[in-house]
């Protein structure tokens, strides 16, 4: 009886391990990924076709093309999981459509 509630116990424990494994991989918004891969991509210079791409390749919840500024929101959870996180990318482009900054804001909301 005590072993078959011990097991029991240990499979609930694994069953939430994975959820929550599971729910951090699909839902949270690494900032430190992004900035990397915004220093590594989007230097100056990168036109504004290959910025367009870089922000449609992480599926932002909105984006918009205003001319001289490509602007994106990306929304998902913070590390804790009891946040959200938003973050806007403001991405700045001369007259010839070559990238001069790409400035990164983070929000935060409880729930």
């Amino acid at each position: 009886m005590k072993k078959s509630s011990i097991v029991r116990g240990v499979i609930v424990l694994i069953i939430v391990a994975l959820g929550v494994l599971l729910v951090s991989r699909r839902y949270v918004l690494d900032s430190q990924k992004l900035e990397a891969a915004i220093k590594r991509d989007l230097r100056p210079g990168t036109s504004k076709a290959q910025v367009i791409k870089f922000i449609q390749a992480r599926k932002p919840l909105a984006w918009d093309d205003l001319g001289e500024h490509v602007k994106a929101r990306m929304t998902g959870l913070a590390n804790n999981l009891i946040y959200r996180k938003d973050i806007v990318l403001d991405c700045c482009f001369d007259p010839g459509g070559k990238l001069l900054s790409c400035v990164k804001k983070e929000y935060l909301t409880f729930f």
